[in-house]
Order: structure tokens, then sequence, then C-alpha cells
């Protein structure tokens, strides 16, 4: 079965009440990854486009530590 289908059946068991709860969501996560996807492709080009090079630990440190302080 396709994740299209799936997606279709899931959908079908979801009472009418609650469908704008599954739609909000779903456009939250199609935002999401349009973002991280249009994020991941500007990091794409500054990497061919300059000499620059950053240690794993300089790129995600930083975020890494913010996350840790969250939890």
């Amino acid at each position: 079965m396709s994740e299209r289908e799936q997606a279709v059946r899931m959908l079908e068991n979801v009472p009418d009440y609650q469908l704008h709860i599954v739609l909000a969501v779903l456009k939250e996560l199609t935002f999401s990854e349009d973002y991280v996807e249009r994020a991941l492709d500007e990091a794409d080009f500054e990497a061919e486009h300059s000499s620059e090079r950053l240690t794993h630990e300089e790129v995600f440190g930083s975020m890494r530590r913010k996350l840790n302080g969250m939890l």
C-alpha cells in the first residue's frame, strides 16, 4: 500500500469535527519541512561557494548546548 493510500485510509477514520485539527497539523508540518529544505539548500550553497570549513562541534555545538539546556 502506498503512503498516499495509507494517509487516505487514516483520514477516513478521523471524525469530521476533528478534521480541522488534522489539517492544521499537516499544514504546520509542511511549513516546517519547507523551512528545513530551504535552510539545507542555503547551507549547500554556502559550502559550495566558500573555502571556510567548520568542524562538527563548531556547527552543532551551540545548538546542542541550547537543546540540552532546555531538557
